[in-house]
């Protein structure tokens, strides 16, 4: 059964969604009354009330309680980054502020203003959701959650290193820069044993993520259990399990305008787009005072890159792109075709797909790209696969 949050008339409500006829009814009684029992005994024993309303008279809500947890897991798929040898599992929290819902807009973290090599990225992640409680450690876990759901771990990279380790707070709080929805569809559709379900996303209609549950490093009793072991977890806390990483692409950046579409086998899809904003976040005021007669001098600035550095490129490159949009001097082609020439040797065999535009990689194998219809550059490590990779 597909279980959701709405809001109506003002007023917030957990309700039983019906896809085919595209409604909801309301279920009776408080959420941390009647998860527990769902937990236990099945969806059979939802208490419904009330006359079934449709989907488009509701506005659907993340599906998260107030006061709940909500801690993710890293590193957890090996097409996506391995860890450090002996190392243990890495788990993180993240706000309730960050999350957005169905159909919101994703806000960009104003912390890349103050750090302009920071890239806004998204992953897809199977979230779930716990219905009974769990206060001392259990080699069950699954058997204490209620369902699941799909997670959009919005995060950043390339930021600063702190005097401690890495900022996980700067990187994964962003102010509604991650999302969880559309509902959540409880275990008993999938039974008591590890879900192996197709993760897709598609951005701007591309698929750029495609990935299975089943692929996990720690399955999902083995991840509750490590889990168990640090914190005591409650009705309605949110665990998303890590990402299988990207399709075609070395890092998901997001891009202004761009709409997402998370889809995750057998729960749904949920669907958002990137705020719109005058310039791309972190760039430097005065870029709208360029103009294409800037370009030529932006060119032999170009070509004093000495191949170490892309994000030098990348500057210059978004300096071009706010000088002469539409592209009537050329410098695409032409910038393009020089950069394509540098550290020639360093591009791995297959790894200029025809789904994104490659602008030039570095000697440490960092890569500069965007996805067609995108105006923000973005930069990626190649190989994908990374050694003690965060993620």
């Amino acid at each position: 059964m597909k279980l959701a949050c709405y809001s109506l008339d003002g007023e917030t409500h957990w309700g039983a969604v019906d896809p085919v006829s595209e409604s909801i009814r309301k279920i009776g009684g408080a959420f941390e009354d009647w998860a527990p029992e769902v937990t236990a005994k099945g969806s059979k024993v939802i208490d419904l009330e009330g006359a079934d309303r449709k989907l488009a008279d509701v506005k659907l809500l993340p599906p998260i309680i107030p006061g709940s947890e909500i801690i993710g897991t890293g590193i957890n798929y090996a097409s996506w980054a391995i860890p450090p040898e002996g190392a243990d599992t890495c788990f993180e929290f993240k706000s309730t502020t960050a999350i957005a819902g169905m159909d919101d807009t994703l806000r960009f973290p104003q912390i890349i203003e103050e750090q302009p090599k920071c890239e806004y990225r998204y992953e897809i992640e199977l979230g779930v959701i716990i219905g009974m409680g769990m206060d001392e450690p259990t080699d069950e876990g699954i058997k204490h959650l209620l369902g699941y759901t799909i997670f959009n771990d919005g995060c950043l990279r390339g930021q600063r290193p702190s005097y401690v380790s890495f900022d996980w707070t700067g990187s994964k709080c962003g102010y509604q820069a991650s999302s969880v929805g559309p509902w959540i569809v409880t275990r008993d559709e999938f039974g008591d044993e590890q879900p192996d379900l197709a993760m897709i996303t598609r951005t701007n209609g591309v698929v750029t993520t495609s990935g299975r549950s089943g692929d996990m490093k720690l399955g999902l009793n083995e991840l509750l259990r490590e889990l168990s072991w640090r914190t005591a977890l409650s009705p309605g806390d949110i665990f998303f399990t890590g990402t299988p990483g990207y399709e075609g692409i070395p890092d998901g950046v997001m891009s202004p305008g761009d709409d997402y579409e998370f889809e995750i086998e057998g729960i749904g899809v949920l669907k958002n787009t990137v705020e719109i904003r005058n310039k791309p976040p972190g760039l430097p005021e005065g870029l709208d005072t360029l103009t294409p007669a800037d370009v030529p001098q932006l060119g032999v600035d170009l070509r004093k890159w000495d191949g170490t550095d892309v994000f030098y490129i990348k500057q210059i490159l978004e300096k071009m792109q706010a000088a002469d949009p539409d592209n009537t001097t050329g410098w695409k082609a032409d910038s393009r075709s020089y950069l394509m020439s540098v550290n020639t040797d360093a591009w791995p065999e297959g790894s200029q797909t025809e789904t994104i535009e490659w602008w030039a990689i570095d000697t440490a194998r960092r890569r500069i790209y965007r996805m067609a219809g995108q105006d923000m550059f973005a930069t990626g490590y190649f190989p994908h696969r990374r050694e003690g990779g965060t993620a």
